[in-house]
């Protein structure tokens, strides 16, 4: 006889079946069910507002991103990088920057060279072998 897989959202439906039954206190029903009441708290009113569709699990990632680099300080940046003789590095593409948007704070020189290696404008340096002494 093969075991008996449930997955995840198996276990809540049931659960809710069983708080819908109402047989047991909560604090027994999340006891049988090995979960806190939190949890079991909180998968009771994501049944409330949305039905068996709000038990699904939601996504993690932010819904906003407040520190995201804008487009246009990006293209600046690009810019920055291939224009005239020399190739600047983070550190004066950030002083550029600044005087070319003064209105807003420029990105950290670590946010700058994430964006050029990105699109591929650095190359690596070689590393040393490291002699023992």
């Amino acid at each position: 006889m093969p075991w008996r897989e449930l997955k995840p959202m198996d276990l809540k439906v049931m659960f809710i079946a069983d708080y819908l039954s109402g047989r047991l206190n909560f604090s027994q029903l999340c006891a049988a069910h090995s979960i806190s009441r939190k949890t079991g708290y909180k998968w009771v009113a994501r049944y409330n507002a949305d039905s068996v569709n709000g038990l699904m699990e939601c996504s993690r990632k932010r819904h906003s991103q407040a520190q995201a680099v804008p487009f246009a300080v990006k293209e600046a940046i690009l810019e920055l990088r291939v224009q005239g003789q020399t190739t600047p590095g983070p550190k004066k593409i950030q002083t550029a920057l600044s005087e070319r948007f003064p209105d807003q704070p420029p990105p950290s020189k670590t946010t700058i060279y994430n964006v050029l290696k990105k699109a591929g404008l650095v190359t690596p340096r070689r590393l040393r072998q490291r002699v023992a002494s």
